[in-house]
């Protein structure tokens, strides 16, 4: 069963010193799907976050004891929550509270129309999830509710579980919006365009809570409770209250207008573990359980090289730290880090894809836990000849997804190659690939480190 990766915040003194996403969440945009610190009974709290009033709606409260202690989760550990799902690690914490993980299925579709000179550019995006997707699991769906036991014998109208979905389903997808526009600044031939379409990507990274509000707050997706009908049918449609909704902005650099729509969605079904009616699924304490999980397949594809073994460190003012990555040495089995490269001779290029991890083995850094960490490459990418037998892929031009979790939080950052990125074969058949310099620098306040990666080899 892997290990679920998850995004880094900042919650104390101590995880200021920890990889590099623990440090900048503080000063890059709060993830709109886990609401720190929210007493879900506070409607004070609930009235300015849409995501919280999903769980003041649905009315997130304490269960049985079929998970031990008592009613009141009390001292002898947490209960089964009742009533409501959990969207967010405060809410467990506050209530002594746990849910069970439910793996969404479905699809959806969103239009991305970016104005441009010669006219609007536009794209229809269409992707799948949940049950036996490719590149998808239970242990890291792309979309999830964490709910109480789903009652097979009820209504899916009377219990909260399908609009745990949706909310997670927009979460997941203004994730998915910046995986997109980086993949065809990617696939841009003009250097210009290119740098606009990545401004765009970083814009909708740093303001995700306008887009979760437009897809789940502005149109009642996260705070109208569905009930049932004379027949036990359900009154409310989230996905019909979802399609149509659509968020325009105007990013940094050449281009003006920017326009996502959802055009289609559909949810097809909730999963827990197994089919066994008597097996409620895993346990979690937050539909931000899969943070770091995006709704698009970004792991490399054959041929895969496995690593031999590597370290990283994170460099920033009075910071130094380092960690090992997921590697051969380190016996990670299936899920080593993976690099993808597919060269051409002839045409001078390497058509290179990556994700780094930490390994499966527990991590502590400055003291204090860290789950599996990865750095995914936003591509794949093409890289040139440099000339001497090997490949470069220019400075600026790799942009990373960075995620994992500390202490049960999560997030994701962008960060791109300070300097190029050089790599070669070897006479061997295996890939050596020069140490590689990531930096991230937060665009309003200049903070920022560099995320380093030593030289490694790959088979």
């Amino acid at each position: 069963m892997p290990e679920r990766a998850k995004g880094f915040h900042t919650m104390d003194f101590r995880t200021r010193n920890l990889l590099p996403v623990l440090l900048l969440v503080p000063v890059a945009c709060t993830d709109p799907a886990s609401p720190q610190d929210i007493d879900p009974i506070d409607e004070a709290a609930t009235e300015t976050d849409g995501l919280s009033t999903a769980s003041e709606t649905v009315g997130v409260t304490v269960g049985d004891t079929d998970g031990g202690g008592d009613s009141s989760g009390g001292p002898s550990g947490p209960s089964p929550v009742a009533g409501g799902c959990l969207f967010s690690e405060g809410q467990a914490e506050s209530l002594n509270v746990y849910g069970y993980r439910y793996q969404c299925s479905g699809y959806f579709k969103y239009r991305l129309t970016v104005d441009a000179a010669g006219g609007d550019d536009i794209e229809d995006v269409q992707i799948s999830f949940g049950n036996l997707h490719e590149g998808e699991s239970y242990e890291e769906p792309r979309v999830m509710a964490c709910c109480p036991a789903y009652d097979a014998a009820s209504p899916p109208c009377s219990q909260p579980h399908t609009q745990a979905c949706a909310v997670d389903l927009a979460e997941q997808g203004c994730k998915s919006i910046v995986y997109e526009l980086n993949a065809a600044a990617n696939a841009e031939s003009s250097p210009a365009r290119e740098e606009a379409i990545r401004k765009a990507a970083q814009y909708v990274a740093e303001h995700q809570d306008d887009c979760f509000a437009a897809f789940a707050t502005d149109n009642g997706v996260a705070g109208t409770t569905d009930t049932c009908d004379a027949n036990s049918n359900s009154t409310v449609d989230y996905d019909q209250m979802a399609i149509g909704s659509s968020w325009s902005f105007d990013p940094p650099g050449l281009i003006p207008l920017v326009t996502i729509e959802a055009v289609d969605i559909e949810h097809q079904g909730i999963f827990p573990w197994t089919s066994d009616p008597e097996f409620p699924g895993d346990t979690c304490v937050s539909s931000g359980d899969n943070d770091h999980v995006g709704l698009l397949e970004l792991d490399p594809t054959d041929p895969v090289y496995k690593l031999k073994y590597g370290t990283a460190e994170v460099r920033g003012q009075n910071l130094l730290d380092r960690a090992t990555l997921d590697s051969v040495r380190t016996s990670c089995g299936d899920h080593c880090s993976g690099v993808s490269i597919t060269a051409d001779s002839q045409a001078g290029t390497a058509e290179l894809n990556w994700m780094l991890a930490l390994g499966e083995q527990d991590q502590t850094v400055d003291g204090v836990p860290v789950d599996m960490f990865r750095a995914e490459l936003q591509g794949p990418i093409l890289a040139v000849t440099d000339g001497r037998g090997g490949y470069e892929v220019a400075a600026g031009d790799a942009l990373f997804a960075l995620s994992g979790s500390a202490m049960g939080t999560s997030s994701i950052i962008y960060a791109s190659n300070l300097r190029p990125i050089y790599f070669r074969p070897s006479k061997t058949g295996v890939w050596d690939i020069d140490p590689i310099q990531i930096e991230y620098k937060d665009s309003s306040t200049g903070d920022g480190f560099e995320f380093f990666i030593g030289a490694t080899t790959w088979e």
